[in-house]
């Protein structure tokens, strides 16, 4: 066994190296002659190529790029800076500025929307000069926000002379980054600074790297136990009968808690945690409005306390804070803006929002009390029992309640075990950082802290999000420090070994034996329970072929287009995000797998652009070439002087590996595409029909889910705001509209559910085309059980005839979220009502 390094050298030598270490990469003076040649003549110019290529490209497929660049770029600023600059140096630089300056092409001619559009909110309000230097980049809507609304830093143009951002920002920004360059440039040619930095690291870079390890040790700590809130006295109290049988083949309460570490539902807070509670309360501490009482007033009814008013005379939104009792005396501390809800404190030291409806306060103390804004929530403290994740924003709230639990379902792909043995070993790694591991510790610990810390990418964090956003980026750096843990671990038990066998008789051959054994068998059985953990998690995966059959399906839908075809592609569900994506997973094979042109159409209002693509469609035409459009649920799209003639359906039938939000996926289901197939010829675009039934997808505006049985009836559910495109009558006659709607199967304590129906007239296609007249006023119905028929008379005397020829039909109600509200269920969908059809005719 070769001699341990550590061990071997004399005691001198071990507290000598690390100085040494120091001395040799931070002295000036002999850092090019103290220090071996690492590289020779021939990879001193390779290996800084590959490297800055390498970080480089970064730039040229991920939109946080600056996480890995900007270590590299204050890392060349630095070597020149103290006078350390060699010829390898110049080639990473050289490198890396040739991949910078093609991403910088390429976001402006090909990327720029993708690039200014996705990132728009971040380069307003951070940097006046990085916001003022994107305005020429945005589109007109967005630069009209960024000179508009109160977070940007260049919104010269708001209405309002309070909000607006003092032109001094932008010009103290400019004189600020001159003065540093201008530093820049004096330390470099007189560095004294740089050497009193390089000596003061000396003598405490071994207590920063200590405090850099235990810092990543709590980190993990708080994000992967403490941060999700699963670890609740009620769950550390019932664990131990969480080893019973029954509730390992199926927990429940707390043990189904305990093993949402393994993949289990994962329990959503709806409080902050101590820490983050304990942190946000600092911050607000020195600016937290002072709110003296102003009255006094005694509920005669129990009143719920929210965190946000009653919002345009509507019930307020809010998440419920507090229970007032009957006959508890609250002071009264504001109103709101409109003046219907009062902003209150508790007796329990609960400051929000109640309504005044039906309280003893008359209306001349309400007009005398001072106005409060609707989210001055957010500016208080409030107990942390009585503190929403995102005061005043019931979404944000439930967007950080997923983020609560990030770094738990990220050890859904480790394990505790692999969590456990990655945080030890990232953190020696952070303890022994040196020249060689530095760039690599800083670029994997700031990529994964964004990823992990809010489930970068999504708001939803779901399975394939996962998998594809942030599991890939961290993973790596985790894998890493877990390995480098078991190597250590078993290195701990060989100096041990080593240590106690010196005791004992040399003759001893056992002992010998098993202390060659004991490092292996300790990293064997490890590693082994991270594979067995990876095996029994993911059996089910590992079984499962994603899309099987899909390609002999997709070569019958390509047989059905010529090849000189254009196809264009749009629908599928009324969320954005999905009507803009499933069109892909047909136009990708279509295109690339059997030569047809298949284009999706993306926007969220193609009719404002409806003309345009007119004209590139009859172009098409006019080159001998047919047109179709394939829509499904909420993808209809009306083209100016062409109709659309129904020729085919197509149907997608293929397996596809669940996607859950808090839950690791363990089913494969069924994933069904039907999309209607019309054919673009000249014609009258209101050409439609006047009778509608849940596959009619070219009347299916949006707000419509793909069609599903119900006791053999195919209908469609809405989500609470649906629209379909009708053809307005020649006849100059009053007609009627019928709706035909069920309410579904709901929980029976959501109650009865009111459907409304409203329409309006199309000047043009583009929804929100600012010239469009409102909608009329709605005709709303409860619904019973089973069928119901709703009609909507409409007179155009009262109307005049759309210039499209076309008229809206919009169908409203509640919604409801099975997820939420059906125990046992994962639908997230927002659900409305059931469609079954519409008829035009006469009264």
């Amino acid at each position: 066994e070769p001699p341990n390094r550590r061990t071997a050298e004399p005691q001198n030598c071990r507290t000598a190296e690390p100085q040494n270490q120091l001395a040799r990469r931070f002295s000036a003076g002999n850092a090019r002659t103290a220090e071996p040649r690492i590289y020779n003549q021939q990879s001193g110019v390779l290996l800084p190529l590959i490297a800055g290529l390498a970080l480089g490209q970064w730039a040229l497929v991920r939109i946080e790029f600056f996480l890995v660049i900007a270590p590299a770029l204050v890392f060349l600023l630095y070597i020149w800076l103290s006078g350390r600059w060699e010829r390898a140096h110049g080639i990473f630089a050289l490198a890396l500025g040739a991949m910078l300056l093609q991403a910088a092409l390429h976001v402006t001619f090909i990327a720029r929307g993708y690039f200014f559009d996705t990132l728009w909110a971040r380069l307003q309000d951070r940097s006046a000069i990085v916001a003022a230097l994107s305005l020429p980049f945005l589109n007109a809507s967005i630069r009209e926000v960024y000179l508009t609304t109160p977070r940007s830093l260049v919104n010269y143009l708001a209405a309002d002379p309070a909000i607006r951002t003092s032109p001094l920002r932008l010009f103290a920004e400019v004189v600020l980054l001159i003065g540093a360059v201008i530093g820049l440039v004096l330390l470099r040619r007189w560095p004294e600074p740089l050497r009193w930095f390089e000596a003061w690291l000396l003598r405490a870079g071994g207590a920063l790297r200590t405090a850099t390890a235990l810092l990543v040790v709590l980190a993990c700590v708080y994000a992967y136990l403490v941060r999700p809130q699963i670890l609740t006295p009620q769950v550390l109290a019932a664990a131990p009968s969480c080893l019973a049988p029954t509730q390992l083949r199926q927990p429940s309460g707390p043990c189904l808690a305990l093993q949402s570490y393994i993949g289990a539902p994962l329990p959503l807070p709806e409080r902050p945690d101590w820490i983050a509670y304990a942190v946000d309360s600092l911050l607000k501490l020195p600016r937290q409005p002072r709110l003296p009482n102003q009255a006094e007033v005694v509920p005669a009814q129990p009143v719920a306390v929210r965190d946000l008013p009653t919002l345009e005379g509507r019930p307020s939104p809010g998440v419920s804070l507090d229970q007032i009792a009957a006959g508890e005396r609250t002071h009264v501390l504001g109103k709101s803006q409109d003046g219907i809800s009062l902003l209150v404190r508790s007796l329990r030291g609960v400051v929000g929002w109640i309504d005044q409806a039906g309280l003893p306060l008359d209306q001349a103390a309400v007009a005398a009390l001072p106005q409060q804004p609707d989210r001055i929530l957010a500016r208080l403290i409030n107990p942390r029992w009585a503190t929403p994740l995102s005061p005043g924003n019931p979404s944000e709230s439930a967007k950080f309640a997923l983020y609560q639990g990030s770094m738990v379902r990220f050890g859904w792909y480790l394990s505790p075990l692999g969590v456990a043995l990655a945080a030890a070993g990232l953190a020696l790694l952070w303890q022994r950082v040196d020249r060689e591991s530095w760039m690599l510790l800083v670029i994997g610990s700031a990529l994964t802290y964004t990823f992990i810390e809010q489930a970068y990418g999504t708001d939803e964090a779901t399975y394939i999000y996962l998998l594809r956003r942030f599991v890939p980026v961290s993973y790596p750096l985790f894998a890493l420090s877990a390995a480098y843990a078991l190597v250590e671990l078993a290195r701990f038990f060989a100096t041990k070994t080593r240590r106690y066998e010196g005791r004992v008789e040399r003759t001893a051959r056992s002992f010998s034996n098993l202390r060659a054994f004991v490092p292996s068998w300790l990293s064997i059985l490890l590693s082994g329970t991270l594979v067995v953990f990876l095996v029994a998690t993911n059996a089910k995966l590992y079984r499962h072929t994603e899309y099987a059959g899909a390609i002999a399906q997709f070569a019958q839908i390509a047989q059905k287009f010529e090849r000189n075809s254009i196809i264009l592609l749009r629908g599928g569900a009324p969320t954005h995000g999905e009507f803009r994506d499933l069109p892909d997973i047909i136009a990708t094979p279509l295109t690339y797998g059997f030569a047809r042109h298949a284009l999706t159409v993306k926007s969220q209002q193609p009719g404002r652009y409806a003309a345009d693509l007119a004209r590139y469609i009859q172009y098409w035409q006019s080159q001998g070439r047919p047109v179709y459009l394939v829509q499904s649920a909420s993808g209809a799209l009306p083209f100016p002087n062409l109709r659309q003639e129904k020729i085919d359906t197509l149907q997608l039938s293929i397996e596809e590996f669940e996607q859950l939000v808090n839950q690791k996926p363990s089913n494969a289901y069924t994933l069904t595409l039907d999309y209607a197939v019309y054919r673009l010829l000249p014609g009258d675009a209101a050409d439609l029909p006047r009778a509608l039934t849940p596959f009619d997808y070219g009347s299916q505006v949006r707000g419509l889910f793909r069609p599903e049985l119900f006791a053999g009836q195919p209908l469609a559910w809405t989500n609470g705001d649906a629209l379909l495109r009708l053809p307005w009558p020649a006849e100059d006659r009053p007609f009627q509209v019928q709706v035909r709607l069920r309410p579904g199967p709901r929980p029976t304590a959501l109650g009865p559910v009111e459907a409304c129906l409203s329409y309006r007239g199309e000047a043009s296609f583009w929804l929100e085309d600012p010239q469009a007249t409102p909608f009329s006023q709605p005709n709303c119905s409860r619904l019973n059980q089973g069928e119901n028929t709703l009609t909507l008379n409409i007179d155009p005397q009262d109307t005049p005839a759309p210039a499209t020829g076309t008229f809206l039909l919009r169908i409203e109600s509640p919604t409801w979220v099975p997820a939420r509200d059906q125990p046992g269920s994962n639908d997230g969908r927002a659900l409305g009502v059931l469609f079954g059809g519409a008829q035009l005719q006469a009264p």
